[in-house]
This record gives structure tokens, sequence and C-alpha cells, in this order.
């Protein structure tokens, strides 16, 4: 990401289509591989909240 940001802004490379998929593929492929890590906190924080709530905080 930080390559991209770099020949975005000090190279005047422009970001097309192809660009932002590859994104978008690499992040969910990464969230794929790692769901399971990525899981048990979300699992810890919501059997942590009191009952009737789901860990947000909207007021």
């Amino acid at each position: 990401m930080f390559a991209a940001l770099v020949g975005w802004l000090a190279l005047a490379k422009g970001l097309d289509g192809s660009t932002v998929a590859g994104f978008v593929l690499v992040a969910v492929g990464f969230v794929l591989v790692k769901r399971r890590v990525l899981r048990s906190p979300l699992r810890r924080r919501i059997s942590a909240a009191p009952s009737g709530q789901t860990g947000s905080r909207e007021e």
C-alpha cells in the first residue's frame, strides 16, 4: 500500500481499475487466511458485553 501511495503522490501515477481490484483481491485474501485470528477478539468482545448490548457505542 505504501508503494502505491508513493507512486500516486510522488510520481504522479494514476490509480486505475486494475490497481484497485488488486488491492481488493489482496485484502480479501488476507481476511480469508486470517479469519480465525480476526474472529477471536470479536467473539471475546461480544461475549464480554452485558446482555442486550452488542459492544457498539450508539447513544
